[in-house]
């Protein structure tokens, strides 16, 4: 079977290719399928960075003003309007960026000696993509002609043509971002009237959709089913041309029965289950017990890069993604998604050193980012030792936990081998927070680990969570001053506000917290806590003086391709 997958604008900034599709592709590549990755963020990315599109858009914009004299739509006339005063209002913004950075890799070949002026980059081009991307795409374009849409030229002449071209037996759209799924959403409405591809959604944007998704004008429109959790199974049933009714972690709509179909995901392989797309007393809906074995139990598939051009994303040294891991070793927190039916699973190190090294034979790439949830320190250890005794020239980075075991001689072995950029989930400076939430570390070892870490030569990416149950001033004051007091040890910091998980262990028993379900502000998949106002305060107050001690360590507050940047331009 032909399968292409499509990676949607728009997610972040075009910095490298998330790992969920080359996984699928590696997997069904190894089943005999013909696939193909369009990476269509990285097409948008490039064509918005670059001088032709201010052309474009000044073209557009004389095309419209022609528009406007004959259109007699009230709606449509106030929607030209807006498009000629938005461009006018941005010309001023627009013309001496387009004039200063008129080709996105010829001025990161300049910039990236400087990683200061690197990163003013990205965040203003970061702004303007934003600014574009939202004023285009967020109308009720089911009204707009699509001459009047001012990327349907592009879409039609580059993504549209490039699906034709392959003419594919499935098409899947991978979204993780409310971004994503609006794009993929209006262009899939374009274009499923005029192929007779199966698409199919999926991606972190469907769980967090929740019930949200189950729209038929969706299923109708712009898609033939939803993939929720993890994809490999359902697609290698799809591509088998398995029915529906028989693919595990698949949802569908059922036109005769008129009702929405959730095939529950396989237990064992499963970070998520049904409860995020059901509600009470919800009558259209049937959930649908799928059983099916993996032959020879769960595999690992190496991801497939075939057909990305790393040279093309805006780092200055390209990074792949790999996966060392599934779920979670520790698999205990309180508000984790993990812990719900998910087996953790390890990759053999020898195996991991295979496929570094094949990526760095194939597309001369030497940077590595896992990633897992955590990387085990056992495994650390031995994966760094097998890279010292390969030899091999290379850079990692992933997320780690807050483990005694990253002694001065561990971490030392770990930087000796390459490794420079570790995340912490450091979550809080209170160790009552710590216990309650099961995290199993405690501000003390915390703060030990990061100082070892920080003088073995890490970059340190630290987590930070506010806005718990149960959380008081006092705590809060913990956290304050736990990162005061390590500054010196943290090189990047993101302030989160706690959100839970439908199928977290919390929701089990909220009640022992003194909560229920109204607390919690749920929209999809995850629910906000409304926490009382005076903690709220207090943590936006923290948060802005988090934000002032940083802004010399990071040019864009709270966004973590920042870590993505830095990792990038380390070259030692």
């Amino acid at each position: 079977m032909k399968v292409l997958f499509i990676f949607p604008p728009i997610w972040d900034i075009n910095l490298t290719m998330t790992l969920g599709i080359p996984l699928l592709s590696g997997m069904l590549k190894s089943q005999g399928h013909d696939v193909e990755i369009l990476d269509g963020n990285s097409m948008f990315m490039n064509f918005v960075a670059s001088k032709e599109f201010f052309v474009h858009f000044e073209n557009k914009i004389e095309f419209f003003k022609q528009c406007l004299q004959k259109e007699q739509n009230p709606f449509l006339i106030n929607y030209l309007k807006y498009y000629i005063e938005m461009f006018y209002a941005h010309k001023q913004y627009l013309k001496p960026f387009y004039d200063k950075n008129p080709n996105p890799q010829k001025t990161l070949k300049e910039l990236q000696d400087s990683n200061i002026n690197l990163q003013r980059y990205y965040s203003m081009l970061r702004s303007l993509i934003s600014r574009i991307f939202n004023n285009s795409y967020n109308s009720p374009s089911e009204k707009i002609p699509p001459q009047y849409g001012l990327f349907h030229d592009w879409e039609l002449n580059n993504i549209y043509q490039k699906i034709v071209n392959f003419n594919p037996d499935l098409i899947g759209f991978s979204t993780n971002c409310p971004e994503q799924f609006l794009w993929s959403k209006l262009f899939a409405k374009k274009i499923k009237q005029n192929i007779t591809s199966k698409i199919i959604f999926g991606g972190s944007e469907i769980f967090h959709l929740g019930n949200r998704i189950l729209n038929k004008q969706y299923f109708n429109d712009c898609f033939d089913a939803l993939i929720y959790g993890e994809g490999e199974t359902a697609f290698k049933l799809l591509a088998q041309n398995e029915k529906f009714e028989n693919i595990p972690s698949l949802i569908w709509y059922d036109k005769p029965a008129n009702k929405f179909v959730i095939n529950k995901a396989k237990q064992e392989n499963s970070t998520l289950n049904v409860a995020y797309f059901t509600e009470e007393n919800n009558d259209n809906i049937t959930v649908n017990d799928v059983t099916y074995k993996h032959e020879g139990g769960f595999k690992f598939y190496k991801p497939n890069y075939e057909g990305i051009d790393f040279s093309k994303y805006f780092l200055p040294q390209s990074i792949i993604n790999l996966e060392g891991s599934r779920s979670c070793y520790w698999n205990r927190c309180e508000f984790c998604l993990y812990v719900d039916g998910s087996t953790y699973k390890q990759k053999k190190v020898d195996d991991l050193i295979e496929e570094i090294k094949e990526n760095i034979d194939k597309y001369n790439v030497s940077k590595f980012y896992f990633t897992d949830s955590a990387i085990h320190p056992e495994v650390a250890r031995e994966l760094s030792k097998k890279i010292l005794e390969n030899n091999l020239k290379l850079q990692w980075s992933s997320f780690l936990r807050l483990e005694p075991e990253f002694d001065e001689q561990l971490l030392k072995q770990m930087y000796n081998s390459g490794y420079r950029v570790a995340l912490w989930g450091v979550e809080s400076g209170s160790d009552r927070i710590l216990k309650l939430y099961k995290k199993g570390t405690n501000s003390k070892t915390n703060a030990e680990i990061l100082k070892k870490a920080s003088q073995a030569g890490f970059c340190n990416f630290c987590w930070i969570m506010v806005d718990f149950p149960q959380e008081t001033i006092e705590d809060l004051d913990l956290t304050r001053q736990f990162v005061i007091n390590n500054f010196d040890y943290i090189d990047y910091i993101q302030v989160c506000t706690f959100g839970l998980y439908k199928n977290a262990p919390l929701v089990k028993h909220l009640e022992d917290f003194g909560l229920n379900k109204k607390d919690f502000n749920f929209e999809g998949g995850i629910g906000n806590y409304n926490a009382p106002q005076e903690i709220k305060n207090y943590s936006r107050q923290i948060e802005f003086e988090f934000k002032q001690m940083f802004r010399e360590k990071m040019i864009n507050w709270a966004c973590s391709s920042d870590i993505i940047i830095k990792f990038s331009t380390i070259t030692k």
